[in-house]
């Protein structure tokens, strides 16, 4: 492509930048028109498919409420939270 570009600008001389600079934009302006629906189908989709977020705040409860006189420390809590989605080691099982 470079040397097709230095032969048409040996050829052409100074008009060449000019040739140049038209051939450059009526490419942009025929990749605009292919373009500018994509982007607005884009917009429109992206418009209606955000979600706003809530303005309250969702409350969690806790999975685990230590009814009993043992005290638990935080790693332990943390530990029973995870409830069945972790499994326990086994040198833990055997800790209690």
């Amino acid at each position: 492509m470079c040397r097709i570009h230095l032969k048409a600008a040996r050829e052409w001389g100074i008009t060449w930048h000019v040739i140049l600079e038209s051939v450059h934009e009526s490419m942009n302006q025929e990749l605009e028109k292919k373009y500018k629906p994509t982007e607005e189908k884009l917009k429109i989709l992206v418009h209606t498919q955000t979600k706003k977020k809530p303005d309250y705040k969702e409350i969690f409860y806790p999975q685990l409420i230590n009814k009993t006189d043992i005290t638990l420390t935080n790693d332990e809590l943390t530990l029973l939270n995870k409830c069945q989605v972790f499994n326990v080691d086994y040198q833990y099982m055997l800790c209690y």
